[in-house]
């Protein structure tokens, strides 16, 4: 079984920092080689991972080249501006986790599988609770009320995908689309698996001061 992990995002709104955002640093280790041990080496259930790059593809190849991964490690680059259904497309009929390259999450994934695999559905993905800023308005009963400390559900990335969940997918789709087509089918072909552990996506320099006294 392979992990797929998508790298191709840039890091617009993370100036000055310019490069490809799997490969910004979280004290002093880029993104992308933070995935690579938590996939290859924290955990044994997958033979390899494929990178798909994008933006500056020959910097992310470079980074990782700094590395011994050897065979475990390959590269697939559908071009700079492919759609991530497009960047997928090329894994149709395999078996397959689908990773972000920019979130950084300590999933269990012996407990993702098996979660899974419970569920005996075509495609899983990892979920994660997180503050709403500023609170959830309700506005039932003429009476407007804002619910403060409240928590949303989020996708984050993880996604096992079977064989039967790619005749689903098309080259327009972000990940979302793809996984709300599936979960509209009957009986649902989706299943969640909460993740409580560590958790940062990066879109901002406060994200990445929190995620840096995460990952210490």
């Amino acid at each position: 079984m392979n992990a797929v992990i998508l790298a191709g995002g840039k890091g617009s709104r993370l100036a000055p920092f310019v490069a490809p955002k799997s490969l910004l640093p979280i004290n002093g280790v880029p993104i992308i080689q933070r995935i690579l041990k938590h996939l290859l080496v924290k955990h044994s259930v997958f033979e390899r991972a494929i990178i798909c790059t994008g933006y500056r593809a020959a910097d992310v190849r470079a980074a990782v080249a700094e590395h011994n991964w050897g065979t475990r490690v390959s590269f697939s680059d559908a071009g700079e501006d492919a759609t991530m259904g497009e960047r997928l497309c090329r894994f149709k009929g395999e078996r397959i986790v689908v990773v972000y390259g920019d979130e950084l999450a300590d999933v269990d994934l012996v407990k993702l599988l098996e979660r899974h695999g419970g569920y005996g559905r075509a495609m899983t993905f990892t979920v994660a609770e997180q503050a709403v800023p500023g609170g959830v308005v309700d506005w039932g009963g003429g009476v407007v009320k804002i619910a403060e400390d409240t928590k949303s559900t989020v996708n984050i990335g993880f996604v096992v995908v079977e064989p039967d969940a790619w005749k689903h997918l098309e080259e327009k789709d972000g990940l979302s689309a793809w996984i709300n087509r599936m979960s509209s089918r009957e009986p649902a072909g989706v299943g969640t698996y909460l993740h409580t552990g560590l958790r940062a996506t990066v879109n901002s320099l406060i994200d990445l001061k929190s995620a840096e006294e995460m990952w210490r």
